[in-house]
């Protein structure tokens, strides 16, 4: 007997390993982590700097398209410096504002069933995750193509409009200069929240005023900028929406021009920020919409032009 059990139990065990073995075979083998190839964390040569900035040069005089950049910078951006990196986003967003024309031109001329509108619907911007349902694939990969280049689709005045996705280039923040990382900083809360849309103010007018402060406390920071010329369009665009109003969102009301509670409170709030060309005039209009018993009429108006125009003035002679 004990023979017998003896005999069956090491049968049992064989059995048992030849059981283990077989299931092993039948499980999928796991592959080893295998770590992602790491850039170098460390600055290149100064030689080998400047033969990425030619090869970058070189790109850019072939006007490529933006996805051609971006791959570029990429490649190189671990081994350069602030104020390389920075140079390369100069021109990546340059390039991007070049595309724009033509991008929006390919949109209409592909979408021709309006299937754009359709997936947006009362939403501003068309989400990434959207592009998955687009019928048509011509458009699809254009779409596709144009959201891995930093652009981003929105919907204004019952059409499709491509921006700037600004909030997809701070990726490269960290090797930017202070300079460069805060107005991509910048650009992005408007391309992430745009203010105003279609003659409608999308923002209270207590945030429109502390973007024309931050604003402005860029460009005195950097008087010589590199995009100091266009911020100040920005500026007098955003001043005029502030102290004259929009279509669609008025500084008073219509019947007795008395203006509304919550902007003369955010012209109080404004005004209190001492030191800034726009506080300053902004608080002479609100004495000035005081002293004409609260209404904003065409005399007040008027003198809002006359504040704008020298506040712009006075920015420009920053340059």
């Amino acid at each position: 007997m004990k023979k017998k059990a003896l005999i069956f139990l090491v049968f049992v065990l064989v059995l048992t390993v030849v059981f283990a073995g077989c299931k092993k075979k039948d499980e999928p083998v796991e592959e080893p982590n295998t770590p992602l190839v790491q850039q170098p964390v460390e600055e290149a040569e100064e030689n080998e700097k400047k033969a990425i900035m030619d090869g970058f040069n070189e790109l850019i005089s072939k006007d490529p398209h933006v996805l051609d950049i971006k791959e570029y910078i990429h490649e190189n951006i671990a081994k350069l410096g602030p104020l390389e990196v920075s140079t390369m986003v100069d021109n990546l967003e340059a390039a991007l504002k070049k595309g724009l024309d033509g991008l929006r031109t390919e949109i209409g001329s592909i979408d021709k069933d309006n299937e754009l509108i359709e997936l947006v619907g009362q939403d501003l911007f068309l989400k990434e995750a959207m592009i998955d349902d687009i019928r048509n694939a011509e458009l699809k990969e254009l779409v596709t193509k144009a959201y891995n280049g930093h652009y981003k689709l929105m919907s204004t005045e019952g059409m499709i409009e491509p921006v700037i996705d600004y909030i997809s280039l701070l990726q490269y923040g960290d090797k930017l200069t202070d300079e460069w990382r805060e107005y991509i900083e910048l650009m992005a809360e408007d391309s992430d929240s745009p203010p105003y849309l279609d003659g409608s103010l999308l923002i209270s007018f207590d945030e429109l005023g502390q973007r024309i402060i931050n604003l402005e406390s860029y460009m005195n920071r950097y008087i010589s900028g590199p995009r100091h010329e266009e911020l100040v369009d920005i500026y007098e665009e955003r001043l005029t929406a502030f102290m004259k109003g929009l279509p669609n969102s008025p500084l008073a009301a219509y019947d007795n021009n008395i203006i509304f509670e919550n902007i003369y409170k955010a012209y109080e709030s404004f005004g209190a920020n001492e030191g800034l060309v726009s506080t300053g005039f902004v608080y002479d209009y609100m004495a000035a919409i005081r002293d004409n018993g609260m209404k904003v009429d065409s005399n007040i108006l008027r003198l809002a032009d006359e504040y704008i125009e020298e506040a712009v003035r006075i920015m420009k002679e920053f340059k």
